[in-house]
């Protein structure tokens, strides 16, 4: 994908043609605002629904109640940015009953889609029907998985949220659709060797190396006949993937805050960044002060993923007391929050997980704590539920 100047002018100019809100003073509000002025544009105003807030101000900007945006805009007079994902639904609900159009409603994630490549995409929730159908599978895909790690002696553990499923309900989050499993670089590089070997027929391995318009930079196992897509940003063909499981694999780090750990994370985030651009998940202009990310944008997309690995591979063969999943580390994440100490990974249970057992680090208190905080408890009923952010669509049908 060649960053295309003229269009995102184009895009910038018919954005520009009304006055932009922010609907939400908050940190997805901020994050709104960020990103506006990154392209150079301004937001002429903050609305709220939280009578706390107005007559106050958020980045020199006020804050106003949702009547006095209606009175000075009209339902047509601007283009309104919702900066909330918890109250994403509600707000949009609101507008559209004051005649708002979806064309002038906008999500804060999707900006750069808009901006770049003239594309609103919006998120949607999952309803409950869909979420425990997906868990089923997921679940069988899980079995499937760990029957293979048991039969050639691979060490795995749950991890993310389905560790915290495990621990907090004893299996799914009830509100949640993926499944995260995490393993020694090592293991994982025999994994995906057996995997060709000892799938079942009915499952497979997605590889980032196989599909120039894949997203991710990890393996998933994916349950054929299933579906839940994706459309790239650059390119009119969809990029098809099924309910899966993702596999990540976790590398040697140097201590932290040493100079050669931040070396190690500033590669690897670039590598991954470069990648993310190339399918429009990231905006270009988030990386074109970065000369490492631009170079990590502009080679091969599977030489990228390549490097990642190798790099990962070589820092493996050193002696560290500490380890990390680096292929997700970002620069929003701080690297703390993100590296353990390699004894807390070694020693695995096999814990409950939707009348199944499966292996779980020992000290997952130690891991959960210092990745999410006081992760037993529960978030808010309204944000309780399973987001698809980039246009994503569900679907279980027998065929595709």
């Amino acid at each position: 994908m060649i960053f295309n100047t003229k269009r995102l002018k184009e895009n910038i100019r018919k954005f520009t043609e009304k006055p932009i809100v922010i609907f939400s003073a908050s940190a997805g509000g901020r994050s709104a605002l960020n990103v506006l002025r990154r392209y150079g544009l301004k937001a002429d105003m903050f609305c709220d629904s939280d009578p706390e807030k107005w007559g106050c101000s958020l980045g020199r900007l006020p804050i106003v109640p949702p009547d006095e945006m209606y009175e000075k805009f009209g339902s047509t007079g601007a283009n309104i940015v919702i900066g909330s994902v918890t109250y994403y639904t509600e707000i949009e609900t609101q507008l559209l009953e004051q005649g708002v159009s979806p064309d002038n409603i906008f999500y804060v994630w999707s900006l750069f889609m808009v901006l770049e490549h003239g594309i609103n995409s919006k998120p949607f929730s999952l309803s409950q029907d869909e979420i425990k159908k997906s868990q089923q599978v997921l679940l069988e895909i899980l079995k499937a998985v760990h029957k293979i790690c048991e039969e050639h002696e691979i060490h795995y553990t749950l991890f993310y949220g389905t560790l915290i499923g495990a621990v907090r309900h004893k299996g799914f989050i009830p509100w949640d659709d993926d499944v995260d499993i995490a393993m020694s670089r090592k293991d994982y590089n025999r994994f995906l060797k057996i995997c060709k070997e000892f799938l079942p027929d009915e499952y497979e391995l997605i590889s980032p190396f196989e599909d120039n318009n894949f997203t991710y930079n990890l393996h998933h196992v994916m349950k054929k006949n299933t579906l839940c897509s994706l459309r790239p940003i650059n390119t009119s063909k969809p990029a098809k993937l099924g309910i899966k499981i993702d596999i990540l694999p976790i590398d040697n780090v140097f201590r932290v805050n040493s100079r050669i750990a931040e070396l190690q994370s500033k590669i690897s985030i670039c590598l991954r960044k470069g990648s993310l651009v190339k399918v429009g998940v990231v905006s270009f202009r988030s990386i074109q002060k970065d000369f490492l990310s631009i170079i990590a944008y502009l080679i091969p997309r599977k030489l990228n993923f390549y490097l990642l690995g190798k790099i990962n591979s070589i820092v493996n063969c050193f002696n560290t007391d500490y380890c990390a999943i680096i292929s997700q580390w970002s620069n929003s994440i701080p690297m703390r929050e993100r590296v353990f100490h390699k004894n807390v990974l070694e020693e695995r249970v096999l814990m409950d997980f939707e009348g199944e057992k499966f292996w779980a680090v020992k000290d997952y208190d130690a891991v959960l704590k210092n990745i999410y905080g006081n992760y037993m408890l529960l978030p808010l009923k309204s944000a309780r539920e399973a987001y698809r952010r980039y246009g994503f669509s569900f679907d279980t049908s027998d065929s595709r």
